[in-house]
This record gives structure tokens, sequence and C-alpha cells, in this order.
């Protein structure tokens, strides 16, 4: 996907920029299949802020990926989890992070690689 390719895209752009190109470009599913809760399948229509929402968390998770960069190089072993932006609603859990210390290690192991992000507390949507 050469958009996310792109050189120096996350130091000239931002995550609206992102967003715009996942949507301009035709890189966001409009519909998608779903399990029912006592099973069997459906289709549903994608929401119309999931570009955003991707945009935001790969943003956030690259920006942090660059932190633990950053504090390697500084010998800073570990770093605090921070909101670094303002929700009308915060979700719990996220709540919960915050003011806690994780080792860099540890931080870029759930966002290194594309698989283990999906499951990481530290990019979940809206947090």
């Amino acid at each position: 996907m050469g958009l996310f390719v792109k050189t120096g895209a996350a130091n000239e752009y931002n995550e609206h920029w992102l967003a715009y190109e996942l949507e301009a470009n035709n890189l966001m599913k409009g519909i998608e299949g779903d399990r029912k809760p006592f099973g069997g399948y459906t289709i549903k229509h994608v929401l119309v802020t999931a570009a955003a929402t991707v945009a935001e968390g790969q943003f956030n998770r690259f920006y942090m990926l660059g932190l633990c960069k950053r504090a390697r190089y500084e010998g800073i072993p570990e770093l605090e989890i921070y909101r670094a932006k303002q929700r009308s609603e915060s979700i719990s859990e996220s709540q919960f992070l915050i003011g806690t210390m994780l080792a860099i290690d540890k931080i870029e192991f759930q966002l290194k690689k594309n698989e283990n992000s999906f499951t990481s507390k530290l990019v979940k949507p809206n947090s």
C-alpha cells in the first residue's frame, strides 16, 4: 500500500490528511461481514468515522514508537502513559492506564508488529 510508505508522510501531514487519503483513494470498505451473537453472519455498513478512527490510531501508534526510539537513544528505560487528547467521554480501560510506567521494550513489542498493535490497549479506538 503505497500511501503508508510515502517518505516523510508522518512528518509532513497529520491524522486528518491520512483519513482524507484513505477515503479519497477508496481504501476503506463500505460494508463488511460480521458474526451474529447467536451464530451466523450478517452484512453491515462500515461507520462513516472508520477512516478517521484508523488514521488516528496509526498516527498514535507511530508517535509512541517514535517516543520509544528517542527514549532508547537518551537511555530512558520506560515511559509514562498520559492522555494526549481530551475526550468528552473516556474509556475506563484507558483511564486506568494513565500514569502507568511501561518499559519501552514492552511498548515496542505491542506496537511494532501490525498484528500485535490490533490487540494493544495502547491504541484502542477512541481511547
